[in-house]
């Protein structure tokens, strides 16, 4: 099933999955040729989801299905358990910072364009790496968000994570 998040007449966010989104303000988004007709005119403005045609998405769901189960969930667990690795091994447990990084990782953080704050948890558990990166921006630009978690996250840590994310997504790098 595809359920769309509109704002106004823009498409913001596409999700693709078996159950409704547990995130608010999705709509359901039945296989019509109605509704698909009325997505492409929608995606005249899109701002977010780069969709070049709806119908292709809403026919492969399999392959997207497929390529997140392949690519983008096994990136994301080794990403981050090579960061807890990391960590684990710098000594947080010794330090009693793991619940601090634990308690961060699963904040809401405000991203721009969105009318809802994200956690980057949540951005990770369903893939969405534009959001991952936004939020890893976000923390990088509030110090204050990290502060006394040093060596465990760092503004270069943070920036190596981001790295990391946009060498997958083969996006360019950021400074």
């Amino acid at each position: 099933m595809i359920f769309a998040e509109i704002s106004g007449t823009i498409i913001t966010n596409i999700v693709i999955a078996d159950v409704e989104p547990i995130f608010s303000g999705f709509t359901y988004l039945e296989a019509s040729e109605a509704n698909l007709n009325y997505l492409r005119g929608l995606t005249n403005g899109l701002q977010y989801f780069p969709i070049a045609e709806i119908k292709q998405i809403q026919t492969t769901t399999e392959s997207v299905r497929d390529y997140l189960d392949s690519r983008v969930f096994p990136f994301t667990k080794n990403l981050l358990n090579t960061f807890a690795a990391e960590n684990i091994a710098m000594g947080i447990t010794q330090a009693g910072k793991a619940d601090d990084l634990l308690g961060m990782y699963e904040q809401l953080f405000p991203i721009i364009g969105s009318s809802k704050p994200v956690s980057l948890k949540s951005a990770f558990d369903t893939g969405s790496l534009f959001v991952a990166i936004s939020i890893i921006q976000h923390i990088r630009d509030n110090p204050i968000e990290y502060t006394g978690m040093s060596p465990f996250v760092t503004d270069a840590r943070l920036l190596q994570l981001k790295n990391k994310i946009e060498t997958f997504l083969e996006v360019p790098l950021s400074i």
